[in-house]
C-alpha cells in the first residue's frame, strides 16, 4: 500500500491549466461508453492515476493534509483501488479530478464503487466523501460557483460493509461543454474509489414551450393539461414576490412532465414520483403542476437553510401543512410543549429521532415569524451568509444577519405564537369544510 502526502504546487496548476485550454468547437461525443481513461486506477505517474489531476480541495498549506494514494490489495475492479484519509485532526483535503468534452449532452450517467471506513465529520471539516460533478460551458465558465459541486452522487457515512457501487444519471445545464468528475473526502475517516466512470446517455424526444421563466418539458404521449402551465408560473411569481426576489434575479427552471412514474424512473434512474436537481436548475415531475420544490430553486441560489427550515419556507409559503394553516398547528404543538429547542433539529441526528411532521411545522411557523417581523431582504441575506462560509454554524450565521442572538429570536417568537389570536385561520378551515 502506498501512502503520499501532496507535495506539489504543480498538481493545483496542472489542473488549472486543464481547464484553461482554449475550446475549439463541439464535436460528437459517442454515446453509451465510458468518457473517463484509467477509470479504476491502475496506471500510475508520479503517485497520481494517469490521466487524472490532484488539487487542494479545502484547508491551507500549514494544516495537518489528508493523505491519499493508491491500495494495491483492495479492488473493486482490477488490482487497485484509489483512497483518500484523514482524522479528526485533518484541515486539508484534496480531490482527484478529470474533465471530459461531453459535446452537446443532456445528461450522463456516473456509475462508481465507494468503500468507506470510520467516515464522519468533525469541527473544522466538510461534509464531502464522494463522487461529484461540475459543469462549465465551451469558454469554462463555471454555471454555478455558489458550491464546491453541482451535483453529488450519495455521501456515505460510517462504514460501509464491503463495496458499494453508485449509478445515477444526471441532467447537465443547457450549454454545458465540460463535465469535471470529482473524487473528493472532506472529513474523517477513509474511502476507497474504484471503477468511476462517465457517459452520455441518449436523450427522449422531448417537445418544449417557453414563458420566459419556464420552459416546460413534454413527451408526445401526454401533453400538459390545459392551463397547468399558466398556473405554474403564477405560482412561482407569487412566492417570489413573497420573498421579495426581484424579476431580473429570477433565474430559468426547466420543468419535465413524465406520463408516468416508469418512464421517470426509467429515464432518470431513480426512485420516486419527483427529482429535483438544483444545478440545472431542473424538475423532473409526474405532476403538471409543482408548488414547493419551486421555493427550493428560488431560494437555493442563495444558499440554504437547515432541512427544518427550508421546508418550513415552502410550507409557509403554500399556507398550509396536512390540508391545515400552518400557524395553528404550530400554536397548538407549543401549547401542548411538544416543540423542543429550534438548534436542536437542525442536527440531522436529532431529527431523525423527532417527529418529523412536527419539526417542519415549527419551521414553517418561525420562517413566517422571521419574514413577517424581520423582511424578506434579511432573510435572504441569512440564506447567502450560510452559503458562503461553509464552517459557520446556523446561529452565528443568524446573529451575523440580524444583529441578536438565535436563542432570543426564538424566545421572542414563542411569546408572540403563544399568544396570537388565530380564529380567523379557524374560520377560513371550516368554511372550506
Amino acid at each position: 500500500m502506498v501512502k503520499r502526502r501532496l507535495t506539489a504546487y504543480g498538481t493545483g496548476v496542472a489542473l488549472l491549466a486543464a481547464l484553461l485550454i482554449p475550446a475549439c468547437g463541439k464535436k460528437q461525443v459517442p454515446r453509451g461508453v465510458n468518457l473517463l481513461v484509467n477509470s479504476s486506477f491502475e496506471d500510475m505517474a508520479g503517485g497520481i492515476p494517469r490521466g487524472w489531476q490532484l488539487d487542494n480541495f479545502r484547508g491551507l498549506s500549514n494544516q495537518k493534509a489528508a493523505l491519499y494514494g493508491v491500495h494495491d490489495s483492495l479492488a473493486y475492479d482490477g488490482g487497485q483501488s484509489f483512497y483518500f484519509e484523514a482524522d479528526p485532526d485533518t484541515r486539508r483535503f484534496f480531490r482527484l479530478s478529470q474533465e471530459v468534452d461531453v459535446g452537446d449532452a443532456r445528461r450522463v450517467r456516473v456509475r462508481a464503487a465507494k468503500r468507506t471506513l470510520d467516515v464522519k465529520v468533525y469541527s473544522g471539516q466538510y461534509p464531502q466523501a464522494g463522487i461529484a460533478l461540475t459543469f462549465y460551458d465551451e469558454n469554462r465558465a463555471r454555471f454555478s460557483s455558489e458550491r464546491f459541486a453541482d451535483v453529488r452522487l450519495g455521501l456515505d457515512l460510517g462504514t460501509t460493509d464491503g463495496w458499494a457501487p453508485r449509478d445515477k444519471i444526471f441532467p447537465v445545464p443547457a450549454n454545458t461543454r465540460y463535465v469535471v468528475v470529482h473524487c473528493v473526502l472532506g472529513m474523517s475517516g477513509r474511502v476507497w474509489f474504484d471503477n468511476v466512470t462517465l457517459e452520455i446517455v441518449e436523450g427522449l424526444p422531448w417537445k418544449s414551450r417557453s414563458d420566459g421563466v419556464f420552459t416546460h418539458y413534454w413527451l408526445p404521449e401526454k401533453d400538459y393539461p390545459e392551463g397547468s402551465i399558466e398556473y405554474q408560473r403564477q405560482l412561482h411569481d407569487q412566492y417570489a414576490t413573497r420573498l421579495g426576489i426581484p424579476e431580473e434575479a429570477r433565474r430559468g427552471i426547466s420543468y419535465y412532465f413524465y406520463p408516468d412514474t416508469t418512464a421517470l424512473r426509467k429515464a432518470l434512474g431513480v426512485k420516486g414520483s419527483i427529482k429535483v436537481y438544483y444545478g440545472a436548475r431542473e424538475i423532473h415531475s409526474i405532476d403538471p403542476v409543482d408548488d414547493h420544490e419551486i421555493v427550493h430553486l428560488l431560494t437555493d441560489v442563495y444558499g440554504r437553510l437547515p432541512h427544518v427550515l427550508g421546508e418550513g419556507t415552502a410550507y409557509y409559503l403554500q399556507g398550509e401543512i396536512n390540508g391545515k394553516p400552518v400557524q395553528p398547528q404550530a400554536q397548538e404543538l407549543l401549547l401542548a410543549k411538544k416543540i423542543p429547542v429550534l438548534e436542536g433539529m437542525f442536527d440531522p441526528g436529532n431529527l431523525s429521532r423527532l417527529d418529523a411532521n412536527m419539526a417542519i411545522i415549527a419551521g414553517a411557523s418561525f420562517v413566517g415569524y422571521l419574514i413577517e417581523y424581520g423582511g424578506t431582504e434579511r432573510f435572504i441575506e441569512l440564506h447567502r451568509e450560510l452559503g458562503t462560509v461553509a464552517t459557520k454554524t446556523f446561529a452565528q450565521g443568524f446573529e451575523t444577519v440580524y444583529q441578536g442572538s438565535f436563542a432570543e429570536a426564538e424566545r421572542v417568537w414563542r411569546l408572540k405564537l403563544a399568544s396570537a389570536d388565530f380564529s380567523k385561520f379557524q374560520g377560513q378551515q371550516e368554511e372550506k369544510q
